[in-house]
């Protein structure tokens, strides 16, 4: 779904820009840029939100392999299992 609304959001952004003046042609394509790496963050986000233990594993496997489905699904279902105590996560 993610992807079908960005795929569709970036094959109609050149015709939309085309039209708005030159001054303000750059502020969609910065909200797309942004979205876009919301998307692609968003384990890192889910997991930062929670507090999750393993947030910086999270936050490395969802960065450099989220390019991937199973490196974009992996993290973001690590990072809604269970999260540990702070007194536990150290033993």
């Amino acid at each position: 779904m993610a992807i079908t609304v960005f795929l569709l959001s970036v094959l109609t952004f050149p015709l939309i820009i085309l039209a708005w003046p030159d001054h303000i042609r750059w502020i969609p394509l910065l909200f797309v840029i942004m979205a876009g790496w919301y998307l692609y963050l968003l384990p890192a986000t889910v997991a930062a939100h929670r507090g999750h233990h393993q947030f910086l594993a999270i936050f490395l496997i969802n960065l450099f392999f989220g390019f991937s489905i199973l490196g974009y699904f992996g993290p973001l279902v690590w990072a809604c299992t269970a999260i540990q105590p702070k007194w536990m996560a150290r033993v």
